[in-house]
């Protein structure tokens, strides 16, 4: 895994690697942050939170749209320990043919997406 995935993922999971919770009722938390790398936003993707250590719930998904997210759907993150997953995408400006099922289109080419990160901001 490169340094820059590496950095996004931490980016995003400082904001809310960890929720705790204890006790029989299902708690959830509302969570909304940014992702960003080398100080430069998430173009757009998706952002999961994966069940790790005993936490019971199934993974959950928000889409990221300039960097920022929201996790509200539901009433939000059950408490539990979580591994953030980040796929991060942004659109080339070329157009590609697609297919949506039911007839081949042009869309707009999305690829993965880590910043070029500076010397300086690669020791940060």
């Amino acid at each position: 895994m490169g340094l820059g995935i590496r950095r996004l993922l931490v980016a995003a999971g400082l904001a809310c690697l960890t929720l705790l919770g204890c006790g029989g009722k299902t708690q959830s938390k509302l969570l909304h942050g940014s992702v960003a790398c080398g100080g430069e936003k998430a173009p757009m993707g998706q952002i999961m939170f994966v069940p790790i250590e005993n936490t019971s719930q199934p993974p959950i998904a928000a889409t990221v749209v300039d960097g920022q997210y929201r996790m509200v759907a539901g009433g939000g993150v059950p408490l539990g320990k979580y591994r953030v997953r980040v796929d991060a995408r942004k659109k080339t400006g070329r157009k590609v043919q697609g297919n949506n099922g039911l007839e081949v289109t042009m869309i707009d080419e999305v690829v993965g997406w880590v910043p070029r990160l500076t010397p300086a901001a690669s020791r940060r």
